[in-house]
């Protein structure tokens, strides 16, 4: 009866089997470790850049918002003088009526 096998052989060979399924299992969590570390670190070189990159959109608004504030500060000033233009143009040609109205009713 050699070729049946004992229950020590059996034994053996499942130990065996559990043995390789063990250290299957410890290779591939090393292996997924590894991997998962990889991805973290492209993640953290993403988000890296990203924040860089936000970081000069955010810079290039503030210079855009500076730049319109200026220009519309500039532009604030243009009408306060055409107000002070047109106020005194009112004062002027008030100013002319009364006087025909002034000499015309005098005459």
């Amino acid at each position: 009866m050699p070729d049946e096998l004992g229950t020590r052989d059996v034994v053996e060979q499942l130990d065996t089997r559990l043995g390789n399924l063990e250290q299957g299992q410890r290779d591939l969590r090393q292996e997924m470790v590894t991997r998962f570390a990889r991805v973290e670190s492209r993640f953290d070189q993403l988000r890296s850049e990203m924040e860089s990159r936000f970081a000069q959109v955010e810079s290039r608004f503030d210079q855009l918002r500076s730049e319109m504030e200026s220009r519309f500060a500039q532009i604030d000033s243009r009408f306060a003088n055409v107000y002070v233009l047109l106020v005194a143009t009112l004062v002027g040609v008030v100013s002319v009526a009364v006087g025909v109205a002034g000499l015309w009713f005098k005459v």
